[in-house]
C-alpha cells in the first residue's frame, strides 16, 4: 500500500484537526472550577509573598543606606523640577543681560550724540573762548584719568611683566590724538 504524499492542502487539514483538539482540551480544563479557584488562591499567594519581598528589600536597603526604587523616582523628579527652574532662571538672566546691553549702547549713543553735539557747538562758536578752555581742562582731566587705569593696569599682579612698553605706547597714542584735537581745533 502506497502513502498518500503529504502537500499543503493535507497539511493545512491536519493542522486544523490538531488545532481543534486542543482547543477543546484547554476548554475543558479551564472551565473546570476547581483549576480556577486553585489558580486564583495561588496568585493571591504570589501577590502577598511580592510585597513581603519588596518590604524586605526596602528594609534592607535602608538598613544598608543604599537607594531604593522610590528613592531614585524622587531624585529624578526632583532633578526634573530643577533643571525646568534653571532653564528659566537661563532664560531671564539671557533677557537682562540683553537688556543691559541694548541699555548701554543706547547710553552710549547718546553720550557721543551729545559730545559730538557740544564739539561742533564749540568749534562753530569761537567767540566764547571759555568754551575752548573747559574743552582742554575736560580732556586733560579725561587723559588723567586714563592714565591712572593704565598705571593700575601695570600694577595688576595678573598682567604679564613688561608693561612699561605697552603704557608708554598707549601715552604715546593718547598724546598724538591730543595734538590733532588741537590741530584740527585750531
Amino acid at each position: 500500500m502506497k502513502k498518500k504524499p503529504l502537500n499543503l492542502r493535507n497539511l493545512a487539514v491536519l493542522g486544523g484537526r490538531y488545532e481543534k483538539k486542543l482547543n477543546e482540551l484547554i476548554k475543558d480544563k479551564l472551565n473546570n472550577h476547581s483549576v480556577i479557584d486553585f489558580a486564583n488562591s495561588e496568585m493571591k499567594n504570589h501577590v502577598k509573598i511580592l510585597r513581603h519581598l519588596r518590604q524586605l528589600n526596602e528594609d534592607a536597603a535602608q538598613a544598608l543606606n543604599l537607594p531604593t526604587k522610590e528613592d531614585i523616582a524622587n531624585v529624578a523628579k526632583l532633578n526634573m523640577q530643577l533643571e525646568e527652574k534653571l532653564d528659566k532662571m537661563d532664560a531671564q538672566l539671557s533677557k537682562l543681560l540683553e537688556e543691559g546691553r541694548t541699555k548701554k549702547k543706547k547710553e552710549k549713543k547718546k553720550k557721543k550724540h551729545k559730545d559730538s553735539k557740544k564739539f561742533h557747538k564749540q568749534k562753530n562758536n569761537p567767540q566764547n573762548e571759555n568754551n575752548g578752555e573747559a574743552a582742554e581742562v575736560e580732556t586733560e582731566t579725561e587723559n588723567s584719568g586714563k592714565k591712572k587705569a593704565l598705571y593700575a593696569l601695570l600694577a595688576n599682579p595678573l598682567v604679564p611683566t613688561g608693561n612699561e612698553q605697552y603704557v608708554r605706547a598707549l601715552e604715546d597714542i593718547l598724546q598724538r590724538r591730543r595734538n590733532n584735537r588741537d590741530k584740527h581745533s585750531s
